[in-house]
């Protein structure tokens, strides 16, 4: 169950999982998914590739280990997802204080091949990074399914980071926070340059905004 706050309503409900994935039409999803069988087996090739050459770095390694069981048996944190307004759309807020460096979820979606022409209208892609990312050609996208990570909207001045980390043969997307977060505040972590690269249209009416 997570509390969620609908459009148009001043009151949060309790909905399962099922019930949020019909309100908001995706799928949920707690762990990564693989496009195909092939994408699989090639991304742990990589993975086990970029581990022999050191590609990885010792906290990409030590991270997965430490968040294992997070990201073996996730549990949602002490946050609600509510509406913000037209522009930007659902926000995931604190529920209760949290402190730094806390674990808060993984990035979970579609593992897939870049696709440019499409991908620059698609706000939920994130670079899936396996060591040397110049030569990566995968993202993850959260469109169609993921889990609450995709309602956490971008902020210039973050309370959480992402890291990229080395678990069960892959790599993950994890987000942590970098200070402590009080009760009723919005999470959200910078999204990067490459976004809004995408994006230019976006990053200048957010510039006019400031």
């Amino acid at each position: 169950m997570i509390k969620v706050l609908l459009p148009h309503t001043q009151k949060f409900v309790w909905m399962t999982i099922s019930e949020v994935e019909k309100a908001m039409q995706f799928r949920w999803i707690s762990h990564l998914h693989f496009q195909t069988p092939l994408i699989e087996q090639k991304v742990q090739t990589r993975s086990f590739r970029a581990i022999r050459k050191k590609e990885l770095d010792m906290r990409e390694k030590w991270l997965g280990l430490r968040f294992h069981p997070h990201l073996t048996k996730p549990k949602l944190p002490p946050v609600s997802i509510r509406w913000i307004d037209e522009e930007f759309g659902y926000g995931v807020f604190a529920d209760r204080y949290i402190p730094a460096h806390a674990f808060i979820g993984e990035y979970t979606g579609t593992i897939r091949k870049r696709m440019p022409r499409i991908d620059k209208n698609n706000d939920y892609c994130f670079e899936y990074t396996i060591g040397d990312w110049l030569r990566n050609p995968y993202i993850i996208d959260a469109e169609k399914e993921g889990n609450f990570t995709r309602f956490i909207n971008h902020s210039d001045d973050p309370n959480l980071e992402t890291r990229s980390v080395y678990a069960n043969g892959v790599m993950h997307i994890i987000l942590i926070t970098t200070t402590e977060i009080e009760k009723g505040e919005q999470l959200g972590y910078h999204y990067g340059d490459y976004f809004w690269k995408k994006r230019r249209d976006a990053k200048a009416l957010l510039n006019a905004l400031e």
